[in-house]
């Protein structure tokens, strides 16, 4: 039984929340007698007929279904229901073959004919008068088989969606139906019949369809397709269309719905009013139920619940087969996110999540449904709007690089990023999912022990305050832990441990994480390649894997350890030590220490007076701006820019015979435009585009 019914009518057998599945069908162009009409019905709609001479017989098309029992009666005069005074029906089957006829079975001389379908599929209904009379009739046809009860299976997302725009009507004996858009996007809807915050309901829920379908609603009584009540008890909708096109729709939300649930984003009212125009649009309920519905006996799937469906009976705690909390949707859900689509096609260009979008704190919403509800969460707007329940909520996005922000959050929170995941926020359980198709980059957690899975993008996870566990799966992602012990998993691909947004200083040491302090202190690197250090200053030690370090301000210290480094001090007076590996260093601004270590490594100062030393190994130094000091101690280097800098050569490539600096340039010839030192042993030192060996002396140092 949905809400309603258990909050509003307790002792009612049967709930107001309901689309109305007839319809009532009046004849235009006279029917065809025989199977050239143009006209049909499905079992349970009311069909308004004029037979206008004698020999006038209407032919009306109806999907039957082998082995259920109909019952079709043709009213007229006695029943004044019309003027035909002496009514007669017929049925017929596909090819036109006459199967069965009634003239008095009904009240008085009207039509009653029950028939038990031999095949399912196409049959044809006929009413006329007797002999010569004429006049105006109605027929119906009823399905009184008892229905056949099956037990609820579990549905994938497809055949959920697809239930709701196509099974939900052929179990229920009519027709799949929506608008056709094919020429314009636009439909035109009356809310004259509204209060003002029926209006503002409407328009909310209108604007969440918008978000996720290529529909535009507009305000145009005049042209209306879709017309808004709230003279009528309950909730409802009804539609009456031909063949696969909608005609017209009407949506009855009665005024003490919001009296009872309020009229606020979140509130079941506007639950509701999401519901009513899912129907008008062209959706069914997500099981073979109308009116009123018991989970485990009237559900056809066993996720069937407003986790996945605002067109659901069943709240998550009715549903047993899920743990998730309570909560009303205030937006579109997974499977009808899904099956919208199939409709009318995905929300495009200018769309609500078209481009760069952020969720949550900081939102990019604008004033739409979604941002109102932001910023009355984040207590940056009007707090009126929103029912500060809890919610339950599906995000689709079209594109762009997006980020969910939950910093404001401090419960824990356990969030998956990838499609069709379903993650707990906001101090609710399972409340969240993400909707196919969707990419979200960047998700920000609260200060809470969070938990939170990345997708195959490169993903930004930040954990904030508490113990979190972040992974980022595929991708170059960066996580950011923050304060707290935290877990950092990258998973696939090249990933980044940041730290800087820490407010002091960190050590890091990828082999030895006893030694860690600040907010690294206690945190597990599984997975990660490179680490960004802070505003301050770092230690930053690296692994046996290639290592990229970014240090920032703060006089860093930097070792790569093994592997093939990449060691970035930016700014301030840094030390970097490549280690083993053909390593690159730059020392950025700042007066800078570079040390390649033991193999071939590219030592560039950048801004500075910095001292590079390129250690065993073939290197290339590059000193950049400042007056730098260039150590040789061995093998093949090269300096690309010595200028107005300083030389030290080690004593012990020529064996450590005490030498002056004039007869260490001895060892030195111009090759071409290089000066080049010889030192033998395999041992040179090449100063690229320098020809003043002499004025060398002044500024060489032997040690």
């Amino acid at each position: 039984m949905c809400d309603v019914c258990a909050d509003v009518r307790p002792f009612a057998q049967s709930c107001d929340f309901e689309f109305s599945l007839s319809q009532e069908i009046t004849e235009g162009v006279d029917a065809a007698n025989g199977i050239g009409t143009t006209y049909t019905m499905q079992p349970g709609d009311t069909w308004n007929g004029l037979i206008d001479s004698g020999g006038d017989r209407d032919w009306i098309a109806v999907e039957l279904i082998e082995g259920h029992v109909y019952e079709l009666n043709v009213k007229g005069a006695p029943s004044g229901v019309g003027t035909l005074t002496d009514p007669i029906t017929a049925i017929y089957d596909l090819n036109g073959i006459y199967l069965d006829t009634d003239d008095d079975g009904g009240y008085g001389a009207e039509a009653q004919l029950t028939w038990t379908a031999t095949y399912s599929g196409t049959h044809y209904v006929m009413g006329r008068g007797y002999s010569a009379a004429t006049g105006t009739y109605q027929l119906t046809l009823v399905d009184t088989s008892a229905p056949v009860i099956e037990e609820p299976y579990s549905g994938t997302v497809d055949q959920m969606a697809t239930y709701l725009t196509n099974g939900y009507w052929s179990d229920t004996g009519s027709s799949a139906h929506r608008f056709n858009t094919a020429v314009s996007n636009q439909i035109a809807v009356d809310l004259d019949g509204l209060t003002e915050a029926g209006k503002q309901l409407a328009r909310w829920a209108m604007e969440a369809w918008e978000a996720v379908a290529d529909l535009e609603f507009i305000e145009d009584p005049g042209n209306a397709k879709i017309s808004f009540d709230d003279a009528a008890s309950g909730a409802s909708a009804n539609a009456s269309w031909t063949g696969a096109y909608t005609n017209s729709a009407t949506v009855n939300v009665a005024t003490g719905w919001i009296s009872s649930y309020g009229d606020e984003i979140g509130s079941y009212t506007f639950q509701t009013y999401m519901h009513e125009i899912g129907h008008a649009l062209g959706l069914g309920h997500q099981g073979d139920y109308n009116g009123g519905a018991t989970y485990g006996t009237d559900n056809t799937f066993i996720e069937d619940s407003w986790q996945l469906s605002v067109m659901s009976y069943f709240d998550q705690n009715e549903n047993t087969a899920i743990s998730a909390s309570k909560a009303h949707t205030v937006t579109a859900q997974l499977v009808d996110i899904v099956a919208i689509q199939a409709l009318y096609g995905a929300a495009g260009a200018g769309s609500l999540s078209d481009g760069d979008t952020v969720y949550g704190v900081g939102h990019t919403l604008g004033a739409s449904w979604l941002g109102q509800m932001w910023d009355a969460i984040n207590g940056t707007g009007p707090t009126s709007v929103f029912d500060f329940g809890r919610i339950a909520f599906t995000v689709w996005d079209r594109g762009g690089r997006d980020v969910i922000d939950f910093s404001n959050e401090s419960a824990a929170q356990t969030v998956d990023l990838r499609a069709e995941a379903i993650s707990s926020v906001g101090g609710s359980s399972n409340n969240m999912l993400i909707a196919r198709d969707t990419v979200i980059e960047e998700f920000r957690a609260g200060s809470g022990n969070d938990h939170v899975q990345g997708n195959s993008a490169d993903n930004v996870l930040i954990g904030n305050g508490g113990t979190d566990t972040l992974i980022g799966d595929a991708g170059d992602d960066i996580l950011q832990g923050g304060a707290g012990g935290d877990t950092l998993n990258g998973g696939e691909g090249i990933d980044t441990a940041d730290y800087s947004n820490a407010s002091a200083g960190v050590r890091v040491d990828m082999l030895n994480a006893s030694t860690n302090w600040g907010d690294a202190a206690g945190d597990i690197l599984i997975g990660i390649e490179n680490l960004t250090g802070t505003q301050v200053r770092d230690v930053l030690r690296g692994d046996n894997d290639g290592n990229e370090f970014h240090g920032l301000n703060g006089r860093d210290v930097m070792d790569g350890k093994a592997g093939a480094d990449r060691l970035f001090g930016e700014n301030g007076f840094d030390k970097l030590t490549g280690s083993a590996g053909d390593d690159l260093l730059r020392g950025g601004g700042g007066n800078d220490q570079l040390f390649g270590g033991n193999h071939d490594d590219r030592l560039f100062g950048d801004n500075g007076s910095d001292t590079l030393n390129g250690q065993a190994g073939n290197d290339i130094l590059v000193g950049g701006s400042g007056v730098d000091t260039f150590i040789y101690t061995e093998g093949k280097d090269e300096i690309v820019d010595f200028g107005n800098d300083l030389l030290r050569i080690d004593d012990a490539v020529w064996g450590g015979a005490a030498k002056t600096a004039a007869e260490v340039l001895d060892f030195a010839d111009m090759l071409g435009n290089h000066a080049v030192f010889n030192f033998g042993g395999g041992n040179t030192l090449t100063l690229r585009n320098f020809s003043d060996i002499a004025g060398l002396e002044s500024v060489l140092t032997i040690f």
